[in-house]
């Protein structure tokens, strides 16, 4: 029996085999069933054999291995991939033989700037966790990169790249970022925020915020004292104010946009996520207050900086946690209703 069929360039061919006695010697090495083949062009070739029946697999003779065109034989000494002989029967062997197999990186699914060299997108240890945008520039950070760059400027677009750097500290990445005034600020995963320069990527400063709590009545692994480190978990900024929450500890703090020192702070039950914006002062429409609009629950609330009162802005959503402010609006991810005013 013969068989050809091709798929792209790989072709495979199909004869038949008649066993009729149940073993080969395995000592004698002239034994066996001799397959012979041609090949019209060089390849690698993969042969085996094949219980007809059943279509199970017997034994690999071949394995892409590199052939010249011509005649070729291989030979097979009637036992299976575990050594035993073949059982009488019909049994067919099969081949195929392709150019070989070419690797051509297109994408990777969720990551795909339209710029070169495709290996300096963000991150190699995570993906890419935040986003800030000012003007007709993006900056996209990743959790972690050994390698890669761990920040990268691009046009929004994507096909122009201004500038790329690695993590500012080893195994930290943005947890969120933001445009304050002519800063660019980057929440790391350790609770720590890098002052960066938007123009150049350059470090201008830290701003920690972070702290310890010892508990001597809770011991670790090692009967050590268990040590909290209360670090905040997202951050949003303007010209006018920069603004951080902590979840676990209940805290709103706005910080000083020109040093990062505390400005302000408010208890908040479990806060998941803040932006900052502005709010309106009625009656006077030049005058806007800054103001922290933060997800708690199952709503969003506004905290101005100068009365420091939480004040509901949205109710009736689903946990929110992640936010962002215009001027007109806030835009929340995981809410069942929009908030907008």
């Amino acid at each position: 029996m013969l068989r050809h069929s091709f798929i792209a360039t790989a072709a495979a061919v199909v004869f038949a085999i008649i066993v009729t006695s149940p073993a080969f010697a395995a000592d004698a090495p002239d034994a066996g069933i001799r397959i012979r083949y041609t090949l019209p062009a060089a390849g690698k070739v993969s042969v085996a054999v094949y219980d007809k029946p059943s279509g199970r697999m017997l034994r690999t003779l071949l394995s892409t291995a590199p052939q010249e065109a011509g005649e070729h034989e291989v030979q097979w000494d009637g036992l299976d991939m575990f050594g035993n002989a073949a059982q009488p029967g019909e049994h067919e062997w099969k081949l195929l033989v392709t150019p070989g197999l070419k690797s051509e990186y297109l994408l990777t699914l969720g990551t795909s700037p339209t710029n070169a060299p495709w290996a300096s997108w963000p991150g190699n240890h995570g993906g890419t966790t935040s986003i800030a945008v000012s003007g007709a520039a993006i900056y996209l950070s990743s959790s972690c990169s050994e390698v890669p760059p761990g920040i990268i400027k691009q046009s929004i677009d994507g096909k122009n790249r201004f500038w790329e750097h690695g993590n500012y500290e080893a195994w930290q990445g943005g947890v969120s970022m933001a445009i304050c005034g002519d800063k660019l600020l980057q929440l790391q995963g350790n609770g720590k925020i890098q002052v960066i320069d938007p123009q150049n990527a350059s470090l201008k400063a830290t701003w920690d915020h972070t702290w310890k709590e010892e508990k001597p009545d809770e011991k670790d692994a090692k009967g050590q004292p268990v040590v909290v480190v209360h670090k905040p978990i997202d951050l949003s900024a303007n010209a006018d104010l920069a603004v951080i929450c902590f979840k676990d500890e209940g805290l709103i703090r706005w910080l000083n946009p020109a040093d990062g020192s505390t400005a302000g702070e408010v208890k908040l039950d479990e806060p998941a996520g803040v932006a900052a914006g502005f709010t309106d002062v009625p009656g006077d429409p030049a005058r806007a207050v800054p103001t922290a609009f933060v997800a708690t629950k199952d709503r969003i609330v506004a905290i101005r900086t100068d009365t420091k009162t939480p004040a509901d802005f949205a109710a009736g959503l689903t946990e929110p946690y992640r936010l962002d402010a215009a001027r007109t609006a806030i835009f929340s991810l995981r809410s069942a209703a929009a908030a907008t005013r």
